[in-house]
């Protein structure tokens, strides 16, 4: 398998506790938490603001990856050689926002601190660590942003790799390289 296809068919087994309820689902390891409070927010009638999620008590950044929390969070247990439980199991919590351990997410949308903005700012980031300049990101076309925005959302490679193609040196690196430098 190439490392391209391994990134997007990574995933993080998960039961999220969401009151007296639990809900079993397969996260892709680059997705975001507020991508899980979809299913919640139905079946529990919340909105996505108003929920956060925490493992053993330890609030979940949102801003992200599943995949980087669940490594970050089973580190220790690694680290020992034990056994990691999986699926991971993390608690969802409606209201009561812990401001003092994460960022607020916009309920409007249209702040900063909305994941869609604070995706495109992460890659901005990590494009200038790479390469010292945000020229390539910032070429990006309104259109473009979107769609590469949506193919993460919908986990839909394709439309990630046609993006990726049409761009000299790619962007796929750029989740990777979030990952990475968001563990140090």
């Amino acid at each position: 398998m190439s490392d391209t296809a391994a990134t997007w068919r990574g995933a993080v087994p998960l039961a999220i506790t969401a009151g007296s309820s639990v809900f079993y689902v397969r996260a892709p390891a680059h997705s975001k938490a507020p991508f899980l409070s979809g299913r919640l927010r139905q079946d529990m009638t919340v909105a996505d603001s108003d929920v956060w999620f925490d493992a053993e008590g330890t609030a979940l950044r949102w801003q992200y990856p599943v995949g980087l929390l669940f490594d970050l969070h089973t580190a220790r247990a690694r680290a020992r050689d034990e056994l990691v439980p999986v699926p991971w199991a993390i608690t969802a919590h409606f209201g009561s926002w812990p401001s003092d351990r994460l960022i607020p997410v916009d309920a409007d949308g249209a702040g900063p601190n909305t994941p869609r903005s604070y995706f495109m700012s992460m890659i901005k980031e990590a494009d200038f660590l790479r390469t010292g300049s945000t020229k390539k990101v910032m070429s990006l076309s309104l259109q473009d942003q979107t769609r590469l925005w949506d193919s993460l959302v919908a986990n839909t490679p394709i439309v990630w790799l046609a993006l990726n193609a049409a761009y000299p040196d790619g962007f796929l690196h750029i989740v990777v390289a979030q990952a990475s430098d968001a563990s140090q």
